[in-house]
């Protein structure tokens, strides 16, 4: 909503103010970050009318894109750059970016932490070298109307430790109000599971990275991609959390096109705005760097492996320096299966929490905590009632995570096997995405390239050795993969779903009936009739897939009066 201009700019008194006696409250977002983390903490004045709360901008920084959208998505209204809010007199500043000017305000002004502590070492802007994270500039860190609050006392030590005596006094230990809503939403890990698209019994591998050239994407920008082309595809998922100065700064379409392969492979991107804390709950394990999601990670209880350890970026004596003394490593340049599933096969629920409570303070305590502090400034005593302590928002990756129709197959007969059909006849599906693969041969394996007709990437369809599709009808099914064969001439093999049954057509032979198909992709079933054919069995029959943990039955038959099919030697 657009307010008229006469309305736009607060009034100096309450003239037309249809609460009277309200308090005003100025927050001030720079970044990103602190505009979500200054947005969740607003929350604790749920319902109070006395506090009409009013947002200011300082655009001064390199990492400002994407808040005055977010700031017009959630409080639509004027929001007035930073040199104009010292008219709107307010009574309290609240801020959770701590390079803002804070010079024109002489009421009380709260500093909200974004992150875990004063862990990294960030590039300053005005003086070309570094600063600690997380601590306001030095000409107001003896303010004495400015109150920095703490996630633990261990913080404050820090602080004083830095020569930042009033800093530290001033300061208050509120506790993490982060950590303590992830603990608080725990129940609900299944729904976000759900909202990501996880089928039950698969991995969820979160890669968590900060930014700079020292964080997990500085360094292997490549990770998500080779996760993803190494980990099979039904039985893994492989979500991004990066942090939103890297959104600010390289800009979304930046982002996007970076990771264009890998979201067309099944990447789930997490915006920066909402859906981190929920992934983490989602997650089987972490893996990520010196930045707060990955402590977060660890605060509650997920395996983590880090692949990058900060360098010249950590501080010495914090929780992000500890974490890399105690959790496991990466090693980016090794196969990355077996270290996920170790690090979720060895793990133990308590791993961390010796750690975690030299980390968080007040566990779940820490929105009563940040309220009193809030109102004690305001001058007002805080609601009787709990404060308001929402669950954590579901996932939404964007853009909408889409069906990967792509990939590299490794199939495989299995001996022994139980079930309807003799072990010859059983094959066991593989599938990894073509948009990010690295082709390989597996000892005992037939690999082939599926890729689907309405696959974007037509340089994939015409290299596939089968091409598929899924068709409305059973005769438009059979007639469709005739026609492919001709369209795709260097296919061995097209298929096509309708319903329950399928049609396949082999190049230089007859077109076969497969029945059962129904619930089943069509890259799956089609791989199993390549398998038989590469291996030169019989297609005819009733034979079980097996792809991930579940297991299917299908039966091929045919029309011909001959049904063996030559084998034939396929493209790759």
């Amino acid at each position: 909503m657009t307010l008229p201009p006469d309305h736009q700019h607060p009034p100096e008194d309450d003239t037309w103010s249809t609460f009277p006696d309200q308090c005003v409250v100025l927050v001030i977002v720079r970044t990103l970050t602190s505009a979500v983390v200054a947005l969740e903490t607003l929350k604790l004045f749920r319902g109070d009318s006395d506090v009409q709360v009013r947002f200011a901008i300082d655009s001064g920084t390199a990492f400002h894109a994407g808040v005055e959208e977010l700031l017009t998505d959630v409080a639509p209204g004027h929001h007035p750059p930073l040199d104009e809010a010292g008219s709107l007199r307010p009574c309290l500043v609240l801020t959770a970016s701590e390079n803002v000017d804070l010079s024109p305000f002489t009421c009380p002004i709260v500093l909200v932490q974004h992150g875990i502590g004063f862990n990294k070492y960030v590039p300053d802007s005005r003086t070309q070298e570094v600063r600690l994270s997380g601590v306001p500039r030095p000409e107001f860190t003896d303010w004495p109307n400015l109150t920095t609050l703490l996630g633990h006392p261990a913080q404050r030590e820090q602080l004083v430790a830095a020569g930042l005596h009033t800093l530290a006094k001033s300061s208050e230990v509120v506790g993490d109000p982060a950590h303590d809503a992830m603990r608080a939403s725990g129940h609900l890990r299944d729904r976000y599971r759900a909202a990501l698209g996880l089928e039950d019994g698969q991995t969820l591998v979160a890669v968590s990275s900060t930014w700079g050239p020292e964080s997990l994407i500085g360094r292997h920008r490549h990770l998500p991609g080779d996760l993803l082309a190494e980990l099979p595809h039904d039985t893994h998922r492989v979500a991004l959390v990066l942090h939103p100065n890297a959104w600010s700064w390289h800009s979304p379409w930046h982002v996007h096109n970076t990771y264009a392969d890998a979201l067309e492979a099944g990447l789930l991107l997490i915006p920066p705005e909402r859906g981190w804390g929920a992934t983490l709950l989602a997650a089987d394990v972490v893996l990520g760097d010196h930045g707060s999601v990955t402590l977060y990670a660890a605060g509650i209880r997920r395996p983590v492996l880090l692949a990058s350890d900060g360098g010249a970026d950590s501080v010495s004596g914090t929780p992000a320096e500890e974490l890399r003394s105690i959790a496991p490593r990466l090693a980016v340049d090794a196969p990355l299966a077996p270290q996920i599933q170790r690090a979720i096969a060895d793990h133990h629920p308590g791993a961390y929490d010796a750690w975690a409570a030299r980390t968080f303070a007040h566990v779940d305590d820490a929105h009563t905590h940040l309220r009193d502090v809030l109102y004690q400034r305001l001058g007002r005593r805080p609601p009787t009632a709990p404060p308001w302590r929402p669950a954590l928002p579901q996932p939404q990756p964007r853009p909408a995570a889409r069906p990967v129709t792509a990939f590299e197959i490794h199939t495989r007969h299995v001996d022994g096997s139980a079930g309807p059909a003799a072990s010859d006849r059983t094959v066991e599906v593989v599938r990894h995405p073509a948009s990010v693969r690295s082709p390989r041969d597996v000892a005992g394996t037939y690999r082939h390239l599926a890729v689907a007709e309405s696959h974007p990437n037509t340089a994939l369809t015409h290299l596939a050795s089968v091409v598929y599709t899924e068709a409305p009808t059973v005769a438009s099914a059979r007639a469709w993969t005739e026609i492919a064969l001709d369209s795709f001439p260097g296919c061995l093999l097209t298929a096509a779903t309708a319903g329950d049954e399928g049609r396949v057509a082999i190049r230089g032979a007859d077109t076969w009936h497969v029945h059962g198909v129904l619930g089943l992709d069509t890259s799956v079933w089609s791989a199993a009739v390549y398998a038989r054919l590469r291996s030169g069995a019989s297609l005819e029959g009733t034979h079980v897939v097996r792809v991930a943990r579940s297991t299917h039955v299908i039966t091929v038959t045919t029309h011909s009066p001959d049904p063996q099919v030559a084998a034939q030697s396929p493209p790759t």
